[in-house]
């Protein structure tokens, strides 16, 4: 009966020792980025500082002057953007919405907010992700980065580190594909 648990537990050990090192081999393969970090919104090239928050599921933009609008029968948000703690001009955008959204926030009733897709430039990688618009000039950083964007692009979060992945202006232009549009600036 002895020998029969030591070779049990001598298989679970080394299954789960398998386990582990395919783990590790995989979150070595992924990026590690700190809990702040620099985003820029393309084909804009507006740099702004983002916050990776693995408890927020979608990403949210400061986003002032929201209104819907239809175009071609379809329904759009049109806003204005910018980093609302340094003296940067207003950035007018207009995306189709994608789907409100009902956001619980702590002590406090949900709130109601629209939902667009931008292009976003993070380190090295150019994604389209979701992002809920809503006024964050009360925060310290205009941009929050959701579990949606961290899952899609296997994005580790180090907590103890910040700006640990170099998103590069210029980079960020090239992944883009495209030179920066003439901007409706307010």
């Amino acid at each position: 009966m002895n020998s029969i648990c030591l070779v049990i537990r001598s298989i679970l050990l080394l299954v789960g020792l398998s386990a582990g090192t395919s783990a590790l081999a995989s979150a070595q393969d992924r990026p590690v980025a700190g809990w702040l970090e620099w985003v820029v919104l393309e084909p804009w090239g507006l740099k702004l500082k983002g916050k990776l928050d693995t408890g927020a599921k979608t990403s949210s933009l400061h986003a002032v002057d929201v209104e819907y609008f239809q175009r071609e029968g379809e329904e759009w948000v049109r806003f204005q953007t910018f980093n609302p703690h340094r003296k940067t001009k207003a950035v007018t955008i207009e995306r189709p919405l994608i789907r409100d959204v009902r956001i619980k926030r702590h002590l406090s009733v949900s709130q109601e907010r629209p939902v667009v897709a931008l292009d976003l430039c993070l380190g090295d990688r150019m994604v389209t992700t979701e992002f809920s618009l809503i006024d964050r000039g009360r925060f310290n950083y205009p941009v929050l980065l959701g579990r949606r964007i961290l899952q899609q692009e296997r994005i580790l979060v180090d907590a103890a580190a910040t700006y640990t992945l170099d998103t590069d202006l210029k980079r960020c232009k090239l992944l883009a594909g495209s030179t920066q549009p003439k901007l409706q600036r307010s």
